[in-house]
């Protein structure tokens, strides 16, 4: 039953470049940019739905509210021509937008299905990778979103790998090396930065600001580097 009903569903590929294919394999991805925004926003969404609201203001922020209104409702016009017989999967009323869930297969929700076998790739996959959108808040909004995938990828990478586990002679043959897991986690351990607590003492006014200024650059090295904040120091290479 499970098998069947995956053969009609419409498949929203995240991972690398967008895409919409349909039961066989057809393409159905809109040709415009904000269409295909539209639908990442939607499959990205936990529920896969979103209210109209937060679509305009994160593909067309620079817009009124009645412009920014047409905009969305042009959008899902597009959307549904490009879907075509399956525009059903699209689901609208008139406070949300949303996807129906037996209808569509995100890859993103099958990770290891959408990712290569491990080592096969030189580098990692991109989440949304073509998809180049100039709207501030879109972009804000993708920047989080493919953090938010590095660190899946990360996860990941850290597990043991089934295959250096296993019976050295079953998996490589005989004489194969077995690689522990702990080995495997610093190799892929991405690099630190502790920012050391304030050092000021009886001016509460000071510690909050210098609590205050010190988190600020934490989380700004969180969202422009591929850099791990952390409390205490590790054994990878990091700087305090």
């Amino acid at each position: 039953m499970e098998g069947s009903q995956s053969l009609r569903q419409v498949k929203i590929c995240l991972v690398g470049p967008f895409k919409v294919l349909g039961p066989n394999g057809e393409t159905l991805t809109p040709r415009g940019r904000k269409a295909c925004g539209l639908l990442s926003l939607l499959a990205l969404a936990p529920s896969l739905s979103r209210s109209r609201a937060l679509l305009q203001d994160k593909l067309w922020s620079d817009r009124g509210t009645e412009q920014g209104s047409a905009s969305l409702r042009q959008a899902l016009c597009e959307v549904r021509r490009s879907l075509a017989q399956f525009k059903d999967c699209l689901v609208t009323d008139g406070r949300t937008v949303g996807l129906a869930r037996d209808k569509v297969s995100i890859d993103l929700e099958h990770l290891e299905l959408a990712l290569p076998s491990r080592g096969a790739a030189a580098e990692n996959p991109v989440l949304l990778e073509d998809l180049d959108i100039k709207d501030r808040e879109f972009e804000h909004w993708l920047r989080d979103q493919r953090s938010a995938f590095e660190g899946k990828l990360s996860a990941r990478a850290a597990e043991p790998d089934p295959l250096s586990e296993a019976d050295p002679d079953s998996a490589n043959g005989a004489g194969a090396e077995r690689i522990p897991s702990i080995s495997r986690k610093l190799l892929v351990e991405r690099p630190w930065v502790r920012i050391l607590p304030s050092t000021l003492n009886g001016n509460e006014t000071g510690v909050f600001f210098s609590k205050v200024i010190s988190d600020s650059v934490a989380q700004g090295i969180m969202e422009v580097s591929g850099v791990d904040v952390c409390d205490v120091p590790r054994d990878t290479p990091g700087i305090d």
